[in-house]
């Protein structure tokens, strides 16, 4: 009779999560190519890790509703389950957390999710579990230390100075939510605050100590940023 341990059935186990990343990193890349272009393959495993680790969260364990809940963060935005009316349908314990999630697209508003895919934020890809609510400031600074994690450890502190940093720089570009003060977060803690005016205008952000109005350029300032720091800050934000 074959027996196998615990400690080989822990093997085992560890493996088939790995398999199970891979793959779902793999399915990612093929399904948003330009959205995960530049990210290393130990990147793309950490994401799927931090995915998979939200959705379980949840009580999610399906791979299929696994890799559903992955789908929506690459396809609607990456903290789509933060809107009011998603997160209590995907808390609900009283029936098994798999079904809940399959029933989702029937049982949400339209507008609701209208607002997820408008919430969109960058840092719904490194919050930690459970999805932290509350100010901004506090969801960028939780998100900062995995978001730098390819460039060096960074301390509590240190993420909230460079939460700071980059909530002034985005008020004063006029640049509004949580995707900009998050990825102007991200640069001042990867590059410095002495570095921040050639990085805001090698990204195109204007620059005005009295604060610019926010206007329809703020997604453009935002991605102009993010695209900065993908290309040569070499970091997946």
């Amino acid at each position: 009779m074959i027996q196998i341990s615990q400690a080989q059935l822990d093997v085992f186990m560890a493996r088939a999560e790995v398999d199970f990343l891979c793959k779902l990193g793999s399915q990612l890349r093929d399904r948003s190519p330009a959205l995960f272009k530049g990210l290393s393959d130990g990147g793309m495993l950490d994401v799927c890790r931090a995915i998979t680790e939200r959705a379980r969260g949840y009580g999610l364990t399906w791979e299929s509703t696994l890799a559903g809940f992955a789908y929506l963060m690459a396809d609607l935005s990456p903290n789509w389950d933060s809107d009011d009316k998603i997160h209590a349908q995907l808390s609900l314990q009283r029936v098994a957390a798999d079904r809940v999630f399959g029933r989702l697209p029937g049982a949400m508003p339209p507008e609701a999710w209208t607002r997820a895919q408008t919430l969109a934020s960058g840092a719904g890809w490194f919050l930690p579990v459970p999805l932290p609510w509350g100010a901004t400031r506090a969801r960028v600074s939780q998100a900062l230390p995995a978001a730098l994690r390819q460039a060096g450890p960074l301390s509590p502190n240190d993420a909230e100075h460079a939460t700071d940093a980059g909530a002034h720089h985005a008020r004063a570009a006029g640049v509004e939510g949580e995707d900009g003060i998050f990825l102007a977060a991200v640069a001042a803690a990867r590059c410095g605050e002495a570095a921040m005016p050639s990085v805001l205008d090698a990204a195109g952000w204007p620059r005005s100590g009295a604060g610019t109005p926010v206007d329809a350029g703020s997604g453009q300032r935002a991605a102009g940023l993010r695209g900065w720091l993908r290309e040569v800050a070499k970091l997946w934000v």
